[in-house]
């Protein structure tokens, strides 16, 4: 595969995993820390739900793919269309475009801070860390989509910032580039984001 061209990413799947997991990690805390045992099985069931939606969002984006009318370079316009894989037209379509900042925190947790006596165990503590620097969203409405043998497929256009960051490492920073898609369909929704190369003129 051409590392170059746009490619769908686990990215939505991720956040429902993560919250159902967390929701039962504080399930099982709850169980050792004897408190109500419907606590419990309220926080359990919320995250297996959350584990399952997230599976079946990922699987109706399973055809989902992405075109570009252009390159996405700093400074210029980005055009492209989505196309969902799915015939049913929602009501409007959300977009939106980031750049996402990632770098690795050394630093340890406060808790632990005292139990650290040495850089060789501090790197053991290290975490990474994300943050959105640029985004911008818009909203497609139905009589704008457009029907295909392949799924309903949604035109898109963003200006590309001429001072942002390309896509790739930064000294030891990494910066990444998406567009997500998403709209609300009877039964699951639609959910597909999609990972792109940015690059300078």
């Amino acid at each position: 595969m051409n590392a170059d061209l746009p490619r769908r990413t686990l990215g939505p799947l991720k956040l429902y995993v993560l919250g159902g997991g967390a929701a039962l990690l504080l399930a099982v805390m709850s169980i050792r820390a004897a408190y109500p045992k419907p606590l419990a099985v309220i926080l359990g069931g919320a995250g297996i739900a959350a584990i399952i939606y997230g599976i079946l969002v990922h699987a109706r984006s399973a055809n989902a793919s992405i075109v570009l009318e252009t390159q996405p370079i700093l400074g210029e316009t980005l055009r492209g269309r989505v196309i969902s894989g799915l015939h049913v037209m929602p009501e409007e379509v959300k977009l939106a475009l980031r750049c996402i900042h990632e770098w690795t925190d050394f630093s340890a947790p406060t808790s632990l801070t005292s139990l650290l006596t040495s850089d060789s165990r501090r790197t053991r503590y290290s975490r990474k860390e994300r943050q959105t620097v640029w985004e911008e969203t818009t909203t497609v409405p139905r009589k704008s989509l457009r029907g295909s043998p392949s799924g309903f497929s949604v035109p898109f256009q963003f200006e590309l910032p001429r001072d942002g960051h390309r896509t790739g490492y930064e000294s030891d920073d990494r910066y990444q580039w998406e567009i997500e898609t998403e709209a609300s369909i009877p039964g699951v929704d639609f959910r597909a984001t999609f990972a792109l190369k940015v690059t300078r003129s």
